[in-house]
């Protein structure tokens, strides 16, 4: 019901563009700022295999991406561990709070989730989490408007979805009629 109504003109997107034009990340994301590929996750049937796995990664004797490849049951195994895009707002509590407690670089303790044992680590900027290589790093130009068109076009399609949505449901509460009978 909403989606169709949701329509984004060429001349929104311009506009949006020229307003915008000193402030458009080159990683447009509609969920807000993110660590891009900065987050390394291995996840392991126990916390005595995770300590192990820990060990010889502080050591040397293992990078952490070879490590998830070889080891890990979770997600980001064939990317290294590497979770992608995601903010540390979005982790679990417990694994926000592993991650805070070690600086950037390092491995940190192992943390229960799920029954399940999980290692973190947090990359310095510029290094990558996985063992693909980094991505160049954009210009300091601004973007061209053709680069970023689709990205501008999918921000705006999504505040109008957005808003369109809470209309309709809006509409719809106002609407609802409950009747309870014991």
């Amino acid at each position: 019901m909403v989606h169709r109504k949701a329509m984004v003109t060429d001349e929104e997107v311009r506009e949006y563009y020229e307003q915008n034009k000193g402030s458009l990340p080159s990683q447009v994301s509609l969920l807000g700022p993110r660590v891009s590929g900065g987050i390394g996750f291995i996840m392991v049937p126990t916390k005595k295999d995770a300590e192990e796995l820990r060990k010889k990664i502080s050591a040397g004797g293992l990078s952490f991406a070879d490590a998830a490849k070889r080891y890990s049951i979770g997600p980001g195994k064939e990317q290294g561990g590497s979770l992608g895009d995601v903010q540390l707002k979005d982790l679990a509590p417990p694994l926000r709070d592993a991650l805070s407690a070690v600086p950037e670089g390092q491995v940190t303790e192992p943390v229960l989730l799920d029954g399940k044992a999980v290692l973190l680590i947090r990359t310095k900027p510029g290094q990558p989490a996985k063992a693909a290589p980094a991505k160049p790093a954009p210009s300091a130009a601004d973007p061209s408007f053709d680069s970023v068109k689709d990205k501008i076009q999918e921000i705006l399609y999504q505040q109008k979805v957005e808003k369109l949505f809470q209309d309709y449901i809006s509409n719809l509460r106002s609407k609802a009629v409950i009747d309870i009978r014991m």
